[in-house]
C-alpha cells in the first residue's frame, strides 16, 4: 500500500500529495519510488486524502505490473519529456537560446538524469556546482570535419568521389588568405592540384580525431553560473506545476563571478588599429571598420543586407542577428527589441563600404554558376555574405579567426570582435557621450548593462574628475 502525504504552502493550505512505494529492483532490491501530484479541487480534506489514497494505490499496482514506467518520475524524464516541450519548446525562446539549454542539459542529465525528481536534494546540487568548477572540462565542439565536409558538398567522407570543387575553394581561399586552407596546406605538404579523394578522406579522419579530443580547459566562472541559473529555471518549473515539494537550488550556493575589466582598445591602439586596417582586404578592412565605428555585435554585423545600408542617408539598420547553434547557421532577429535600430555611419564608412560593395559585385560576376547575380546585387544580398553565394550569411566565426590571425601578424593587442565593440563604447564616453546615447548605439535593453561595462574609470578620467571638483572647490 503506498503512503500519501499532504504538502502545504506557508499559508497552511494543502497544494499537493507526495505518493511513496516499495517495489522489487533486480538491481538495486527494494527501491524506492515518488510522485507528487497537485491536490484535488474543491474537495474537502478528508475527501481528498481518500481520493489520493486510491490513485495512488492504483498507480503503485500499475508500476508493479510494467504498465506505468518507473522512470517517468527520474530527472531525465522530466526535463526531457515535461520542461523541455512546455518551457523550452514554447515559440518565445530563439534558436540560439534553445541549443544553450540543449548543451548546458546534456551535461546536466548524464551527472543528474538517473535520480528521481523527488530525491534530489541541495546537497546534490552543490556537489554537481562544485564538481563543475573544480573538475569539469570544456566540450570540443566537432565541428571543423563537419565543415570541412560542407566546403566538399557532402555528407560522410566515403561520398568523396571528386576533387574539382575543393581544388577550386581551396585555391580561392588561399588567395584571400583563409586560415583553413592554410592548416590543410599545412599538413598536405604537396602540390594543390595534385591531391586524390584519398588524401581528402584521410584529412578528413584527422580533423574527426582532433574533433573526438576531450580539452582540458575548465570551465568559465561565466558557465558554471549558467548552469546554476539553468538548474534554478527547471526546478522552479517543477515547483510552480506542483511536482515537487520546494525548488532545492534556494540552498545552493551560487558561484561567485570575478569581476574583470572590460577589454578595449585604449585611443591609441585604437588608431594603430585603424592604421594596420590600410593593407588589409576591403572585404576586411570595411567589417573591422564597421565593428569599432559603430560597436555592432559580430552577429549583427554578419546579418546586414545591402537593403539594411543607406549610403546616400550614411546610416545602416540592425534587424538581423546571425548565430552558430546546433549544427547550423541561424538567421534570427537580433538580441533584443532595443537592439533594432538605425544608426548614423562616418563618411569613412560610408567610403569604404561603396568599395566593398563595388569590389564584392566584380567578385561574384566573375563566379558564372551564380546565375542570381546580374548587373547588381538584390537588396537581399548580405553585405559580408559567404564565401559561395552573396545571399548566405557567413559562418559566424569566421570574423573571429581572421581577426586572430590579424592581430597577431601586427603585433596589436589580443581583442576579439566583441572586445572592438567594447572599444566603440567606451570610446564614446571618453569622447563625451551619455550612456542614453551609448545604450542606444549598442542596442542595450537596460541603461544598467550599460554602466555595468562602461562606467569605470582611468588615471585620466580620475585626474580629470579631480581637477574639475578642485576648480569649483578653489572658486
Amino acid at each position: 500500500m503506498a503512503t500519501v502525504q499532504a504538502n502545504h504552502n506557508v499559508s497552511g493550505e494543502i497544494i499537493s500529495y507526495r505518493w511513496r512505494a516499495y517495489i522489487k529492483d533486480d538491481l538495486e532490491g527494494n527501491k524506492r519510488v515518488a510522485r507528487t501530484v497537485p491536490a484535488p479541487k474543491n474537495m474537502t480534506p478528508g475527501k481528498a486524502l481518500k481520493q489520493m489514497q486510491h490513485e495512488a494505490d492504483q498507480w503503485e499496482k500499475d508500476i508493479r505490473a510494467g504498465i506505468v514506467p518507473v522512470d517517468t518520475q527520474s530527472f531525465a524524464h522530466f526535463v526531457n519529456e515535461e520542461w523541455w516541450k512546455a518551457y523550452v519548446l514554447d515559440g518565445a525562446h530563439k534558436d540560439a537560446s534553445i541549443g544553450f539549454y540543449k548543451q548546458l542539459t546534456t551535461r546536466i542529465i548524464s551527472r543528474l538524469g538517473n535520480k528521481n525528481l523527488n530525491e534530489i536534494k541541495s546537497t546534490d546540487l552543490q556537489a554537481f556546482i562544485n564538481w563543475l568548477r573544480t573538475d569539469a572540462r570544456q566540450e570540443n565542439t566537432g565541428s571543423a570535419a563537419r565543415f570541412f565536409l560542407k566546403r566538399l558538398g557532402v555528407q560522410t567522407p566515403d561520398e568523396i568521389t571528386d576533387t574539382a570543387v575543393f581544388i577550386e575553394k581551396a585555391k580561392a581561399a588561399k588567395a584571400k588568405g583563409q586560415p583553413w586552407y592554410h592548416k590543410f596546406a599545412k599538413w598536405y605538404k604537396k602540390p594543390l592540384d595534385s591531391v586524390t579523394p584519398d588524401d581528402l578522406r584521410r584529412y578528413v579522419a584527422k580533423l574527426q580525431a582532433e574533433d573526438a579530443k576531450p580539452t582540458d580547459k575548465p570551465l568559465s566562472a561565466a558557465t558554471v553560473k549558467h548552469y546554476f541559473k539553468t538548474l534554478n529555471v527547471i526546478f522552479n518549473y517543477a515547483e510552480r506545476h506542483n511536482r515537487i515539494e520546494r525548488n532545492p537550488m534556494r540552498k545552493v550556493n551560487p558561484p561567485k563571478l570575478e569581476h574583470h575589466d572590460v577589454d578595449f582598445l585604449a585611443p591609441e591602439q585604437a588608431q594603430a588599429f585603424i592604421k594596420a586596417l590600410t593593407d588589409a582586404p576591403i572585404r576586411w578592412r570595411a567589417f573591422m571598420t564597421l565593428l569599432i565605428g559603430t560597436g555592432l555585435r559580430r552577429g549583427e554585423a554578419v546579418g546586414l543586407q545591402w537593403q539594411d545600408v543607406d549610403l546616400k542617408a550614411a546610416t545602416i539598420t540592425i534587424s538581423r542577428n546571425v548565430t552558430f547553434s546546433r549544427g547550423k547557421i541561424i538567421v534570427d532577429t537580433p538580441k533584443s527589441s532595443r537592439s533594432n535600430r538605425t544608426l548614423p555611419i562616418t563618411p569613412g564608412l560610408v567610403s569604404l563600404l561603396k568599395e566593398w560593395q563595388s569590389a564584392q559585385l566584380t567578385e561574384w560576376q566573375g563566379l558564372t554558376v551564380n546565375t542570381k547575380v546580374t548587373a547588381m546585387l538584390a537588396p537581399k544580398a548580405y553585405v559580408f555574405g559567404s564565401e559561395i553565394d552573396p545571399y548566405a550569411p557567413m559562418f559566424p566565426h569566421t570574423p573571429t579567426r581572421w581577426l586572430k590571425s590579424f592581430i597577431k601578424k601586427h603585433g596589436l593587442p589580443d581583442v576579439s570582435p566583441h572586445d572592438l565593440r567594447h572599444t566603440a563604447g567606451s570610446l564614446m564616453l571618453a569622447s563625451g557621450a551619455t550612456i542614453k546615447d551609448v545604450q542606444d548605439t549598442l542596442g542595450h535593453a537596460d541603461p544598467s548593462t550599460t554602466l555595468k561595462f562602461y562606467a569605470g574609470t582611468t588615471p585620466e578620467s580620475l585626474r580629470k574628475a579631480a581637477d574639475g571638483l578642485a576648480a569649483l572647490l578653489e572658486g
